[in-house]
């Protein structure tokens, strides 16, 4: 019932870095591991996966973040960890985020954004560049809005997802 897409964000507002570590868990981390060969390890995690493949990435655009560097970061599930992608200053991360959200300035001012990104790699070994893969990509990324979005009301957090961006900026 707590479940909302905020529009509104505090331009003032940060983000603890706690509060979102949290939140990036419970939505994109890995809850279980399992190898089955070397290079071959089976993930859980808190939302199904088509194929159990996983192939939802998360990359954390930061901009008021306590305690981390603004920029882009990549999530690393297994070992609950960000990974710097490209640095940035505050400004810079907020005019990328603008950019990205296509001017929607309703989002710009958000602390931080997380980018949801597809690795077709990892559906296309199991489903060989069948129309099944385009299936698995679209029902894991609605997976993982929700459990995002239940995450961030629990945590007292606003959220929103959003498919109106600016595809250039964003590759």
């Amino acid at each position: 019932a707590q479940r909302r897409t905020c529009r509104n964000f505090d331009a003032g507002a940060t983000l603890p870095l706690a509060t979102l570590s949290t939140m990036l868990h419970r939505a994109w981390g890995a809850t279980g591991a399992h190898a089955l060969a070397p290079g071959a390890v089976v993930v859980r995690k808190s939302s199904p996966a088509g194929g159990g493949l996983h192939a939802v990435e998360a990359t954390l655009l930061a901009v008021r973040v306590d305690g981390l560097a603004p920029g882009l970061h990549h999530y690393l599930p297994l070992q609950h960890a960000l990974a710097p992608l490209q640095p940035m200053t505050t400004d810079a991360a907020r005019a990328w985020l603008r950019r990205a959200v296509a001017g929607q300035d309703w989002f710009a001012d958000a602390p931080a954004i997380v980018v949801m990104t597809m690795r077709f790699d990892r559906l296309f070994w199991k489903y060989r560049r069948h129309a099944k893969a385009w299936r698995v990509a679209h029902l894991d990324a609605g997976h993982l809005s929700q459990t995002m979005h239940l995450a961030a009301a629990d945590l007292g957090l606003g959220a929103f997802v959003t498919a109106a961006i600016n595809d250039g900026d964003i590759d």
